[in-house]
């Protein structure tokens, strides 16, 4: 990540200050002004609250000066077109404000982004021309996006998108850490049995579920089972 400051940051910082300053500084120059008025035995008091007063208030006024002088390099996102304000050039990486993303920046230069569509859940996917790899904010499936030339990937990328896996896999059922109702139940909307049948499947594991089946249906199956406590193992078939 940069470390080039957001000009914004530093505007409120020193907003932040005069505030800090000039509140203060005019409640004690009022009270101090109202004391030397009416004078009295605490004149003394009201005069050093109204000095004190006039050092706020400059102090604050030299903080609001120091917010306009704060100076804006502005970068605009690629993905999202919001600008983005430092108060120096950025030699490397920064977020976005608008659309939290990571602007790719090398050496000072913005690179090109390019969208690619995942082929597993066809989620729209941001990459750049530094990126070797990629995964999917909505699945996590990894899409691969480089070249063995170290070019862009537009050729990878065809590839990936037309790829279809035509191999079929095997479910099986290694074993029950700990049976549950909830399991129980699972398995009968997954499998179309009934109660008895599970818990001899369950009984006689290692025990395969299914057989041919696509490895996505596995994948997703698999998924359904994670957290009851079972081992879930998904193989080639056999030819």
């Amino acid at each position: 990540m940069s470390s080039a400051k957001r000009s914004s940051d530093i505007q409120e910082i020193h907003a932040q200050k005069a505030m800090a300053f000039g509140i203060p500084g005019v409640i004690a120059l009022l009270l101090g002004g109202v004391g030397i008025y009416y004078g009295g035995a605490m004149i003394g008091l009201a005069v050093v609250l109204a000095l004190a007063g006039i050092v706020g208030v400059i102090m604050a006024i030299v903080s609001m000066s120091k917010v306009r002088k704060v100076t804006s390099y502005d970068i605009t996102c690629p993905i999202c077109q919001a600008r983005n304000g430092f108060t120096e050039k950025p030699m490397e990486d920064v977020r976005c404000t608008g659309c939290g993303r990571l602007v790719p920046i090398q050496d000072g230069r913005i690179l090109k982004v390019f969208q690619v569509q995942c082929g597993f859940c066809q989620e729209l996917n941001w990459y750049n021309e530094r990126s070797v790899g990629l995964i999917c904010e909505n699945c996590d499936r990894e899409i691969p996006i480089s070249t063995a030339d170290g070019g862009l990937g537009h050729a990878a990328m065809g590839a990936y998108a037309a790829h279809v896996d035509t191999e079929k896999y095997d479910l099986v059922l290694l074993g029950v850490q700990r049976s549950s109702e909830e399991l129980i139940s699972a398995l009968q909307k997954i499998m179309s049995l009934n109660r008895n049948q599970v818990k001899q499947m369950m009984e006689a594991a290692p025990v395969t579920m299914f057989t041919g089946i696509p490895k996505m249906k596995a994948e997703a199956i698999q998924g359904q089972l994670r957290g009851h406590h079972v081992t879930v193992e998904i193989r080639a078939s056999q030819k």
